[in-house]
């Protein structure tokens, strides 16, 4: 419910999820009720918690503001992940502290002399959990934050690889159809070779018998139009050379630009 449909471990998802416990932990009616004050109160308490409260409340509302501009805004730097994630953590641990106190304080009116270990011993331990929540948190969401962003580089990779493919297929159809138009062209170039030489030796054989102008006029037209075919089909040639030379270049182009792509 939390994730809201995001996808899970993601640097939004984390700031959704302190969006909603930072209020839970550090307003909730366990720290007031437990931290509110006493008769016995000594001045050193009142002083602590009157001046505690405002600073520590602020940093809460601080990060409780980080949380929710970044849903609205995007991701912020890891500064950031770090303070939302101390403030969790100081949150948590500051709930079992809120707890533990009151216990703490009739085992230091019973058994004085465990009180001073026991005292010391959970502070460490309450120390070490907040500085190892704290840094799991924030390891956590930027290994994650870490992961999202290979993820959205190979997306972009995929799709900058898959354009330059296309058009890569696209250069390739092109050269597989100039392909077969130049070999249609060079089966049709012999069969204009041959026609022309027929022409002509029709053209001699007509001559050496005597054929009239006439005859001589049309085997000569038929020669020349055999001609211009054939040099048609030559400079058709040369401009599908031209035009392979092209699309090879540009496949060349293409592959060099996919090879420099890096996911």
């Amino acid at each position: 419910m939390l994730s809201g449909g995001l996808d899970m471990g993601s640097q939004e998802t984390f700031f959704q999820i302190a969006a909603t416990l930072i209020p839970i932990l550090i307003f909730s009616g366990v720290v007031a009720e437990r931290g509110g004050p006493r008769p016995r109160d000594s001045y050193r308490r009142i002083l602590l918690f009157a001046v505690g409260i405002p600073v520590f409340g602020t940093l809460a509302v601080l990060a409780e503001m980080v949380s929710i501009s970044s849903l609205v805004i995007g991701s912020r730097g890891g500064l950031w992940v770090g303070f939302v994630a101390m403030t969790l953590a100081v949150g948590l641990v500051g709930v079992v502290v809120s707890v533990w106190l009151p216990w703490l304080a009739d085992l230091q009116r019973k058994l004085p002399d465990v009180y001073r270990s026991l005292r010391g011993y959970g502070i460490v331990l309450l120390a070490v959990v907040l500085v190892g929540t704290a840094a799991s948190i924030y390891q956590s969401v930027e290994s994650a934050n870490d992961l999202e962003r290979e993820e959205a580089r190979a997306r972009a990779f995929r799709h900058a690889s898959g354009i330059q493919n296309r058009k890569i297929r696209r250069v390739e159809e092109e050269l597989d159809g100039k392909t077969r138009q130049k070999e249609r062209l060079r089966v049709q170039e012999r069969v204009d070779t041959r026609t022309a030489a027929e022409a002509s030796e029709r053209l001699a054989r007509a001559k050496a018998e005597g054929a009239s102008p006439a005859v001589l006029k049309i085997l000569q037209a038929r020669v020349k139009y055999e001609a211009q075919v054939f040099k048609g089909d030559l400079e058709m040639d040369s401009r599908l050379d031209k035009e392979i030379a092209q699309l090879f270049k540009k496949w060349d182009k293409h592959l060099e630009t996919l090879a420099r792509l890096r996911p």
